[in-house]
């Protein structure tokens, strides 16, 4: 009988900790099905319609101006609003987007229901940040840290997945309907089983009081890493988007594969990226500075940007997308150390939910360069102009890093 107590005890402790992380893991996850249900089919869009790179890029450029925006806003209000309803709520909005564009609209309104898709899902990953910040207890961080990056790598695997699919049977629309019907299903997971998961409404005013007077005071320190980190965030997402939303449409036009195969190959990108949280779980316990950690991983992608420029004029694809896939990786890495390690981390010395959407604010600026700038300079320059781009970017990164790194020893 003392067994089957510890036990039951042991698992309520389990339920405890891992439904918040699982339900928010799953609601990201499906949110970034229907937001990349766009851009995964770029190809075959911009087959069905005629139109050039600029023009399919301007459609998640304003999607993400509006995400980022909307990131801004939501880091300073989440903690007010209720979270059960605000999350449900946009999860649908989103979906009705998707079943918009499945239905028929004309291609020019395509922009301004991207520009509300990306609005309503600009309340989700801050809310649910400043939520597991006030929820769990620092011992099972980690665990957040590793899921939650995960979902942006699952999310966008299964999205490109579908879609390699589908373009076999030139049938790129039921993307648009598969990722409306797992955002709806997701609503529902999230409505009834969000008091389970999470504090009352009591109890996470009161955690919000008693965490709001233990908060370190703001120094010149504290907002320069937060610049820097804010510069990161930028290039990192041009230079990790860039290869998510161009690589088919690299593969097609430069080695004349088929748009299925292209973006079939495309899936290994996120699929490495999921490593790239447990990889700065690891770093993290040789390297304490954040911003050390960032310049780190852009130095390891100059190496596999130079392989690609090296590679790009010859007829060994494979290479190509090898190397793509490791810049990905890293990239993945920091875009997990800017948008949870940091916040989830820092929570003692700035509210993690602001934090977060401030972060991801800059890191949608970089999406939005990558959709609509790459595009425009692939269309002036060609490919090998945009792979000189990313490497200037890397390099900026880690000149960046090096002096901040200098400037934190200098203050031990």
């Amino acid at each position: 009988m003392p067994h089957f107590r510890k036990t039951l005890s042991e698992k309520k402790e389990m339920m405890k900790t891992w439904l918040p992380i699982l339900l928010c893991w799953f609601a990201y996850t499906t949110a970034y099905l229907g937001r990349f249900s766009y851009s995964s089919n770029i190809n075959p869009i911009i087959e069905d319609l005629g139109i050039n790179h600029a023009t399919a890029g301007l459609v998640t450029t304003l999607f993400f101006i509006a995400y980022g925006a909307g990131q801004l806003v939501n880091g300073m209000l989440c903690r007010r609003y209720n979270k059960r309803v605000v999350i449900a709520l946009s999860l649908i909005l989103a979906a009705i987007c998707n079943i918009i564009f499945y239905v028929g609209i004309p291609f020019e309104y395509v922009k301004y229901l991207w520009l509300i898709n990306g609005l309503v899902q600009s309340t989700i990953w801050s809310t649910m940040i400043y939520l597991l910040s006030i929820t769990l207890e620092k011992k099972d961080l980690k665990k957040a840290i590793v899921f939650m990056t995960s979902s942006v790598a699952a999310g966008t695997f299964i999205s490109y997945g579908l879609s390699s699919v589908l373009s076999i049977f030139h049938a790129y629309k039921l993307a648009f309907l598969v990722g409306a019907f797992a955002l709806l299903f997701s609503a529902v997971l999230w409505f009834c089983l969000y008091t389970k998961a999470f504090k009352s409404d009591k109890q996470v005013k009161e955690e919000e009081q008693k965490t709001s007077t233990s908060k370190s005071p703001v120094t010149p320190m504290l907002i320069a890493t937060i610049v820097a980190l804010s510069i990161f965030a930028v290039i990192h997402t041009v230079i990790k988007d860039s290869l998510t939303n161009w690589l088919p449409s690299i593969l097609y036009e430069k080695f004349g594969l088929k748009n299925s195969l292209s973006i079939f190959l495309t899936l290994f990108l996120p699929l490495l990226g999921m490593f790239g949280a447990k990889l700065n779980i690891i770093l993290r316990k040789y390297v304490k500075s954040f911003i050390t950690m960032s310049g780190i991983w852009f130095a390891v992608a100059v190496i596999f940007i130079d392989a690609v420029i090296l590679f790009i004029n010859t007829s060994l694809w494979p290479l190509i997308v090898i190397s793509f896939a490791l810049i990905n990786l890293v990239m993945f890495s920091v875009n997990n150390l800017v948008t949870s390690m940091t916040p989830l981390y820092m929570r003692d010395e700035i509210n993690a939910g602001f934090l977060s959407g401030l972060l991801n604010t800059f890191a949608c600026v970089g999406v939005s360069l990558s959709s609509y700038g790459i595009g425009a300079v692939a269309d002036f320059f060609g490919w090998n102009g945009v792979l000189y781009l990313l490497l200037i970017l890397c390099i900026v990164s880690i000149l960046i890093a090096m002096i901040m790194s200098a400037i934190e020893k200098k203050q031990k």
